[in-house]
């Protein structure tokens, strides 16, 4: 319960500056603070055996996929998405992040009888994944926001809420086109 003020802890904290209570404050903000956003570790040996998408791919048919990161189970999510696809995956591209690059998902996709072509986009180069990156705002920041979710409960109900509503709304009821050109 908080109350009235002790007279001298009063007379402190009127005089109190701000640098102090941000020092005073220092260590409990670092334990919160985290690593930062992002589930993406320094490069591997791994990196350098998948070769670098520079420029966009010549497609006629569906069967490509640009793909951004998501740290948590990517093959099984690759699973759940390729079973639930219309046509078979010809080509995957995703960017640099180590939870893409990883041994499970490069062996996913090469360990079977029709291979699929897997590329990675140039390090720092965001426009390389443009396509994809357009649509973080649309069909992630929107919904869920900037905040890092890692429970295993939220996994499953965000999951579900994809799979049952928001991708079907986005993919079949939503208006989507790629800009051909732009003229100013």
């Amino acid at each position: 319960m908080i109350g009235p003020l002790d007279a001298s802890i009063g007379k402190q904290v009127r005089q109190i500056s701000a640098a102090q209570i941000d020092r005073l404050q220092a260590p409990s903000k670092a334990k919160g603070r985290g690593r930062g956003r992002s589930g993406t570790k320094p490069g591997s040996l791994l990196k350098m055996q998948i070769p670098i998408r520079t420029d966009n791919w010549g497609i006629d048919r569906p069967g490509y996929l640009e793909a951004d990161t998501v740290a948590h189970g990517i093959v099984t999510a690759t699973q759940d998405v390729e079973g639930r696809l219309p046509f078979a995956i010809l080509g995957f591209d995703c960017d640099n992040g180590s939870e893409f690059l990883n041994h499970h998902l490069v062996n996913y996709y090469t360990d079977r009888k029709r291979k699929v072509g897997f590329t990675s986009s140039r390090p720092y180069q965001k426009n390389d994944n443009g396509h994809v990156e357009q649509k973080n705002w649309t069909h992630v920041r929107q919904l869920l926001g900037y905040r890092r979710l890692e429970d295993a409960e939220q996994l499953a109900a965000i999951n579900e809420l994809y799979r049952e509503y928001w991708a079907p709304l986005h993919n079949y009821f939503l208006p989507s086109a790629k800009l051909a050109n732009k003229h100013r």
